[in-house]
């Protein structure tokens, strides 16, 4: 009869089967220990004699904090809200200049009279989020295209940006200083442009 010590020896030997000879053979501990070892662990086998027996494992690398990996979400690019735009403009170059800057994002419409504009702007039609219009015009001005749409249509009149080039009469100064509408300072750069009609579209249909 083997001793305690003996089997204890022969656990983590050579395969051994349960089944007669030419059948087949089981691993068994011996590929455990094998395994175990070989990745720094320990495996034992412990009780008292003829009362059973506890196998128990040990894993050094689980011990201590598991390392988070914490990914970066990187959120899908937002598509910006398309708007209805109209540029009033008597400066084809600058109409023209607009409308193939916003025309990718926006619906663009271009007008060179701002009588026109004003007929299209009281329609009931003539809803637009953006009204980008040149302040200095010799038919009406921006200002007198504001006056009358204020009385006529006042939510286009609070969406009209005054499109400038930088001199102003005492009159134009005034009017400034007193509306709230934004101002586009001429020459525009075209992805600063664009940002800024993102955001004005933006207020206007989540208002």
């Amino acid at each position: 009869m083997l001793a305690l010590g003996e089997v204890r020896g022969r656990l983590f030997g050579l395969p051994r089967t349960t089944e007669r000879v030419g059948v087949g053979t089981e691993p068994g501990l011996a590929l455990c220990h094998t395994s175990s070892t070989a990745m720094g662990g320990h495996i034992a086998v412990e009780g008292p004699w003829g009362e059973g027996a506890e196998e128990r494992g040990e894993f050094p690398w689980a011990r201590g904090e598991v390392e988070r990996v914490q990914r970066k979400v990187v959120p899908k690019e937002e598509v910006p809200m398309r708007g209805r735009v109209l540029v009033v403009d008597d400066d084809p170059l600058v109409s023209s200049a607009l409308r193939r800057t916003l025309a990718r994002e926006h619906d663009v419409e271009v007008v060179v009279s701002s009588r026109k504009a004003l007929d299209m702007l009281i329609a009931p039609e003539g809803i637009y989020d953006v009204i980008l219009c040149d302040l200095m015009m010799p038919e009406m001005t921006g200002m007198e295209l504001h006056a009358q749409l204020e009385a006529a249509a006042p939510e286009q009149a609070r969406r009209m940006v005054f499109v400038t080039g930088g001199a102003y009469t005492h009159a134009a100064q005034s009017f400034l200083e007193r509306v709230s509408n934004p101002r586009l300072e001429k020459p525009f750069e075209p992805e600063k442009l664009r940002e800024r009609v993102r955001e004005w579209v933006a207020q206007v249909r989540t208002a």
